[in-house]
């Protein structure tokens, strides 16, 4: 089901039902040469949520994050599709852009070589800019690409092993790209019709159990539902008449949709 809408039986109900879902994915870099930041997502309203948070500046080594200052990007499913899209041609190294990435109603999000920033590693920069094409705030990451790490030819005596470092520098790119283009294919809702039609089994057994109960208690709850199951006698190709037909269910009017950019609140 779709995230953002609008989820009540009563018709006449505007209780909005907008949950966040918040990712494990994070990444952060404190030893940046550019923004010491660190990049969240979660998924809202049905679109997915990128947010640069700043580190605070502290007396000691504690590690605390300014997040009345961080600044995020809302992306749709076909945005962060184009975005993923971007980012893969961004690495290949036929590549001849210094900067790749999407824009938005409230801004833009792109991935850079860095040089713009005095950076040598790639940076993830988000923009927000005004109506008029002024830039009112900007925040960049910049990718960490010492972190990751294997181990090779560990050695239990001499405790020794080797280091593999080089192969893992684009970790963090390979996450956000894995990412975006999970978002974009989740937003199909193909997973999760799946999911309520496995359900459908689960709920059968607990109302037959709960019929079953309620026969012996002599409480009446209505007449019993045959179920849904499909019969091939309900088949367009079954039809007794041999006429040709025009029929089946009507799709099913629901207020769960997408929102638009439009429908967004914007307060962060």
């Amino acid at each position: 089901m779709a995230m953002g809408t609008v989820y009540s039986t009563n018709s006449t109900s505007n209780e909005k039902y907008s949950p966040t879902t918040f990712s494990k994915y994070s990444m952060g870099n404190p030893n940046s040469t550019v923004d010491q930041t660190k990049i969240d997502f979660n998924f809202w309203k049905g679109m997915l949520k990128i947010i640069i948070t700043p580190r605070k500046h502290t007396n000691d080594d504690t590690v605390a994050y300014d997040y009345p200052n961080q600044i995020a990007i809302h992306l749709t499913y076909s945005k962060a599709g184009i975005l993923r899209k971007e980012i893969i041609e961004f690495m290949k190294p036929e590549n001849k852009y210094k900067s790749r990435g999407v824009a938005t109603p409230k801004g833009c999000i792109y991935i850079c070589d860095g040089s713009e920033l005095n950076c040598k590693n790639p940076c993830l920069v988000i923009k927000l800019i005004d109506s008029e094409g002024a830039v009112l705030s900007s925040i960049a990451y910049e990718f960490n690409t010492t972190y990751h790490f294997a181990i090779r030819n560990y050695d239990s005596d001499s405790k020794k092993y080797d280091l593999a470092i080089d192969e893992y520098a684009t970790r963090e790119i390979e996450e956000l790209i894995m990412i975006l283009g999970e978002f974009e294919k989740a937003a199909s809702c193909a997973v999760a019709s799946t999911v309520v039609d496995s359900m459908h089994y689960s709920v059968d057994r607990i109302n037959n159990n709960l019929y079953a109960v309620a026969e012996k208690l002599g409480v009446d709850l209505g007449k019993k539902s045959s179920g849904g199951n499909y019969s091939s006698k309900s088949s367009f190709f079954n039809t007794s008449s041999g006429m040709n037909a025009v029929g089946g269910n009507a799709a099913a009017k629901t207020t769960a949709q997408y929102s638009s950019y439009e429908d967004l609140e914007f307060e962060d």
